[in-house]
């Protein structure tokens, strides 16, 4: 991974949910993205790691620029709301489900990908979106697209693209298929190492995907005792009450 981008913790506020700053799960929403929606979105999310009192953002993508400078204006913004029309399905469907920690999910997921709240980054190639902070950003504006469909891509000739476009790239979420081709993307690696942050700041590769399910069920687990704790608190008030009532009783009887 590779640093982008900086912003001062005192120029913007912090977004928060269930009193935690969403910039500091970034390990939890991306392997939900990963284990529980598509791997496609795995470097979709910037990584933001705090530094004094500056937030540093990497990426593995190279030479990314914000989308408002770069000559890939038209393109960038195409690709992230190409982007964003499959995941804001995706936590709708969170959102009416009937799991209760499914849907504090799809709430977590929406906070996250607010476009008024993301600044797009691109090189041409690959789109990358630093995120988790009140940005009041209003130059996320929707352009218009080919069609409603996730799987449609921009027009050529909206945006000069350099003429190869790595397989890996996150444009191929809106590449369009052949259809009698119809395949996966890829899996992305994520390098191991890099000159510009610190070893421990690197994204753990989970191995297996039950470990993202047993996370979610120990996650529903706390938020029952949290719901239980919230709502019937005068319960645990009466069973302290009757616990020193009957060791007030089991001593008087001691002394007569």
């Amino acid at each position: 991974m590779q640093k982008f981008h900086s912003i001062a913790t005192d120029r913007y506020i912090p977004l928060s949910f269930d009193n935690a700053y969403l910039f500091n799960q970034y390990d939890r929403i991306s392997n939900f993205l990963v284990f529980n929606l598509d791997k496609k979105y795995r470097n979709f999310l910037a990584k933001p790691v705090k530094n004094n009192y500056d937030i540093d953002w990497y990426s593995v993508h190279i030479n990314l620029q914000p989308v408002e400078q770069s000559p890939y204006r038209e393109y960038g913004l195409k690709q992230y709301w190409l982007v964003m029309e499959e995941l804001q399905k995706r936590i709708e469907d969170l959102m009416r489900d009937k799991d209760s920690n499914v849907q504090y999910w799809g709430a977590i997921l929406q906070a996250v990908f607010n476009p008024e709240d993301n600044l797009i980054f691109t090189n041409g190639q690959d789109i990358c979106i630093i995120w988790g902070w009140k940005f009041e950003n209003s130059h996320n504006r929707k352009p218009q697209l080919l069609g409603d469909s996730f799987q449609e891509t921009m027009n050529t000739q909206d945006a000069p693209l350099p003429p190869q476009i790595p397989d890996h790239s996150i444009a191929d979420i809106g590449a369009p298929k052949k259809p009698e081709r119809l395949e996966s993307p890829p899996a992305i690696e994520v390098p191991t190492s890099s000159p510009d942050i610190p070893e421990e700041y690197f994204m753990a590769d989970v191995k297996e995907e039950n470990i993202a399910v047993e996370t979610v069920k120990k996650e529903g687990f706390l938020a029952f005792l949290k719901y239980i704790a919230v709502i019937y608190w005068w319960v645990l008030i009466v069973l302290l009450v009757l616990i020193c009532l009957v060791f007030f009783f089991k001593s008087l009887i001691h002394r007569s």
